[in-house]
């Protein structure tokens, strides 16, 4: 089962974060949903939550979710089950070791996945979660902060999941500025019109019925 959204009566959304956590940005963008009071789920990969440990440990602190995103950022369907299994069980090990919480969520990289990368993930207790295609805001191509905006805001329905990328799995060094910048704008917009942004884990105990797919 893959959960791509999370209609709800409640007008809330959560905007996910995929590839970090990032030195740079990652800060940037904690700051900023900090100073709004919002919340958010960042699934990381497992070597560079290794690499910054305290950055795994201040997105808990401050509220948000974190979710596996394999340790090392691979095509999983391209990959034999048990290095599958490999990946994931070696990412929530970390997790749990540094952050100190039991990772309940999983997003394959790219949004690629195949039968035997949800039962891994199923294995290991792992709901897998996408993301709707009209919220695939492709920050990761650099169309600027304002495209990216306009990206989320022009068919936005509630219960959405949204995707961003604090990071990337092919660069670290990557630019993600305009994603900063678009979080930014986002954010004061999304709650000046009342939605309450949450964690996935959140929507999903007020999800009115999920959208999902099947494999």
């Amino acid at each position: 089962m893959i959960i791509y959204q999370l209609p709800s009566r409640e007008r809330q959304l959560a905007l996910t974060f995929d590839d970090g956590p990032n030195p740079v940005y990652t800060p940037q963008i904690l700051d900023l949903f900090k100073k709004h009071q919002a919340y958010a789920t960042f699934f990381v990969i497992g070597s560079y939550a290794k690499q910054y440990p305290d950055l795994l440990r201040r997105i808990v602190e401050e509220g948000h979710e974190i979710g596996n995103h394999t340790y090392s950022h691979p095509v999983l369907p391209e990959r034999e089950r048990q290095d599958v299994y490999n990946e994931l069980e070696m990412t929530n090990g970390i997790i749990r070791e540094i952050a100190g919480v039991e990772p309940s969520l999983f997003r394959p990289p790219y949004g690629e996945f195949n039968k035997h990368t949800v039962e891994a993930a199923d294995r290991l207790g792992l709901h897998t979660v996408i993301w709707p295609d009209h919220q695939n805001t492709k920050d990761w191509s650099l169309p600027g902060a304002n495209t990216i905006v306009e990206r989320v805001l022009e068919t936005l329905q509630t219960g959405d999941i949204i995707l961003f990328h604090d990071g990337s799995g092919d660069d670290p060094d990557e630019d993600r500025s305009q994603t900063v910048q678009a979080i930014e704008m986002l954010l004061p917009h999304l709650i000046g019109n009342n939605y309450k942004l949450v964690t996935v884990s959140r929507m999903m105990r007020t999800y009115n019925e999920a959208m999902i797919l099947y494999v």
